[in-house]
Order: structure tokens, then C-alpha cells, then sequence
């Protein structure tokens, strides 16, 4: 519904005729001139007004424009729309050169001027100001729906739209959404996955940037907590880290909760220096397993109080079964493309990623050797499993 590109557009026109009470057939005049500047003006204008549009991308709004000028009856239907385009012309130069006013409302840009709207929308503002008729198709839209649509409707235009807000309009957007609504909004406006993206080593990334600059804490348990974190990163992040990262926060928020758990903030600067521990939550929160996670939340605190290595884990992307990549060799040369041919893929990882990792894990021996493999991001990462697999779902 918003368009993007230099254009420019009359809501209305209304026509006023001044015709001598002499004149043979004024009604006759009045039907000829509508005619004319209904079939023609449109084109005119076009051609006039291109000289008034530049690139810089901003959005201007008039509310009202006056034009008064006179016709002959008797010209023809070019002069006519002629005449008529140059006076529009003058009328809109004059107007656009005075200050901003109730008359005239200016935006850097469609990506401002969008997010004037959803800031608007979702401060539950009750009557939209007159600039916004362009979105009135939302209008009878709950807040959440309508926010959704505007910011989905073009994708380059939504984020940075997004990436606009203010701290407050974001937070009253966060606010306004619904689950749904929010998911969706992160799914199509989040940058796709790159081929061979590490998605755990993204989930590692974000957890350590959400370490040092938590959330608000009122937008931990938003529905739309999942938007604040696309807004607010400073690099593209694709939508399944985003989603993972809200499920390991509200599992460590809920964890936080209870007697005997540091804080949310202590709990997630914990998680955000343990990488093994943090791909266990990662994988309990993707499967909805949230009972598991207090385990995980305490284990987190006995981890955190032994001494720890200079170089926080997270940053070293490494693997503590490096033995293993002895057995890679040996791994590509089983014939397992054609022993899995066919296998069905299990929520979204291909079989034969899953099985070699799995013939890894089961040479990895020891007492909980193979569950260990499985949680590790390094060999997640590197076989390509989807976050959503743990050791249950393959076995």
C-alpha cells in the first residue's frame, strides 16, 4: 500500500466555476471542463509535476492546495489541461517553500513515515492524523495485525522502518504484538540464513551481544521480544537464532524466577560464557522442554563459581572431542549417500547429515560420550543440525 518510488498523487480535487450569469449554457461549460480535466489533467500534471520530484526520498503531504486561475471555454483540451497543470505547479512550488504547518507534513523518508504509523498504532493512538489515509485499508485491524501488514507489505522499506524506532515507540510496539504477529514479522524480515550458516555459533553470538545489553526488563515476557531483538542488532541475524535466543531467555527468566537462581542478567552472562551448556538450553527451548531447564540453570551456577580459562569459550570455537577429527577421514569414506537415499529429512536436516554425526557420537564412547557430542555447537554446526534435534528425536 506504500509506495516507494518518486511519485506524485491528488487525493481529491474539487472544482469551483465562475461563469457569467449571461452566458447561453453555464451547465453545458461546467460538463465540458469536468470532462476535459478528468480525461486530461491526470497526464499534464504528470509531466509538470516530474520536474518537482528529486531522489531524496522524502514524503510530503498537503493537506489542502488552492489553485485560482482562469479558463476560456473555448481553448481546446490540451490548453486546457495545460493551463490547469501550470497553475497546480505554481500553487504546490509556493506551498512546499513555507515552513512546516497543520497544512503541510514532511518525512525524511517512506521508511520514517512508516514508522510514524506503527509508533502511532501501537501507542493506541484513537484518531490517525489526516497523513495517514494511505494506510486506512488497515484500519479496522487490531493494532497487532495492522503493524504486521505495514511492515510486511515492503520488506527493504519495513526494516529499516523498524530499525528507526525510538527506544519508547519500540517498546510500545513489542507491547502491542501478538505472538503470531511477531513470529511472522521476524520470520520475513529477518535476512535468510546464509548457505552453510552455523546457526549455534549465531545463537553463541547473540547470547554473548544480550550478555552485555540485556532487554528491558518488562519486554522479557512481550510476545514481540523477538522484533526488539531484530531492531536492535547491528548485524544481520537470521530468524531461527532470534527465535532460539527469546526461548533461552524466557526459560532463563522463568529459571530466575525461582528460590535460590541469581537474576535474569546473571543467569544469561553465565549461559553466554558456557557454550556447551548454553546448546543443551538451546536445544531443551527449541523442543519446548522447559522442565529440563532448571537443571541446566543450575548447572550453569556450580559451572560458573570453578575457575575459568582467560579466553571465554564462546570465543574460541572449539571442540573439546578434538581426537575425533581423526575419524573424519574415515567418517566421508562410508557409503552413507546411498545408504540413507530416500530417508525422509527430520525437521529440516537431511538424514545423512544426521546419521554421520550420530556414527560420531556413538564413536565418541563413555558415559554420556554421545549425548555429549550431540549438545556440542562445534559438531552441531559442522554437520549442520537443525536446532530443533536433540538425542530423543534421533533415536
Amino acid at each position: 500500500m506504500l509506495r516507494t518510488s518518486p511519485h506524485l498523487s491528488v487525493h481529491r480535487w474539487r472544482n469551483h466555476y465562475w461563469i457569467p450569469a449571461s452566458h447561453a449554457a453555464p451547465h453545458r461549460v461546467q460538463q465540458d471542463l469536468d470532462a476535459t480535466l478528468i480525461r486530461d489533467v491526470g497526464p499534464a500534471l504528470a509531466a509538470a509535476g516530474s520536474a518537482l520530484l528529486d531522489q531524496s526520498g522524502e514524503v510530503v503531504f498537503v493537506r489542502r492546495l488552492d489553485l485560482d486561475y482562469a479558463l476560456d471555454a473555448a481553448w481546446g483540451r490540451d490548453a486546457i489541461a495545460r493551463v490547469t497543470a501550470g497553475a497546480f505547479t505554481r500553487s504546490l512550488c509556493r506551498v512546499l517553500s513555507e515552513p512546516d504547518s497543520e497544512n503541510v507534513v514532511r518525512f525524511r523518508s517512506a521508511a520514517d513515515y512508516l514508522a510514524a504509523y506503527v509508533a502511532a498504532r501501537a501507542a493506541g493512538t484513537a484518531a490517525l492524523p489526516w497523513f495517514f489515509s494511505t494506510f486506512e485499508g488497515w484500519s479496522a485491524l487490531s493494532a497487532s495485525a495492522a503493524i504486521r501488514s505495514a511492515l510486511a507489505d515492503d520488506l527493504e522499506t519495513g526494516r529499516a522502518a523498524l530499525t528507526s524506532l525510538g527506544s519508547t515507540a519500540l517498546a510500545d510496539l513489542v507491547e502491542a504484538l501478538t505472538d503470531g504477529d511477531a513470529r511472522q514479522l521476524v520470520d520475513v524480515l529477518a535476512p535468510a540464513a546464509a548457505n552453510g550458516a552455523h546457526v549455534f555459533a549465531d545463537v553463541l553470538t547473540l547470547a554473548r551481544e544480550l550478555a552485555s545489553a540485556p532487554p528491558p526488563a518488562p519486554l522479557l515476557r512481550c510476545a514481540g521480544l523477538g522484533v526488539w531483538l531484530l531492531a536492535t542488532r547491528t548485524r544481520p541475524v537470521s530468524a531461527w537464532p532470534i527465535h532460539t535466543a527469546v526461548l533461552i531467555m524466557r526459560v532463563l527468566d522463568e529459571a530466575a524466577g525461582r528460590p535460590g537462581m541469581p537474576p535474569f542478567d546473571r543467569l544469561l552472562a553465565m549461559a553466554a560464557e558456557d557454550q556447551h551448556t548454553l546448546a543443551r538450553v538451546a536445544v531443551l527451548a527449541t523442543n519446548g522442554r522447559r522442565e529440563h531447564v532448571e537443571r541446566f540453570a543450575r548447572a550453569l551456577v556450580r559451572r560458573s563459581a570453578t575457575p575459568a580459562s582467560s579466553v571465554p569459550e564462546v570465543m574460541r570455537r572449539s571442540t573439546r572431542f578434538g581426537g575425533l577429527f581423526l575419524l573424519l577421514g574415515d567418517l566421508l569414506e562410508i557409503d552413507l549417500d546411498h545408504a540413507t537415499a530416500g530417508w525422509p529429512t527430520l525437521r529440516g536436516t537431511p538424514a545423512l547429515s544426521i546419521v554421520r554425526l550420530a556414527v560420531l557420537a556413538l564413536s565418541a564412547g563413555g558415559p554420556g560420550g554421545g549425548d555429549a557430542i550431540v549438545s556440542d555447537p562445534y559438531w552441531r554446526d559442522t554437520f549442520s543440525w537443525s536446532p530443533e534435534i536433540d538425542a530423543e528425536a534421533v533415536t
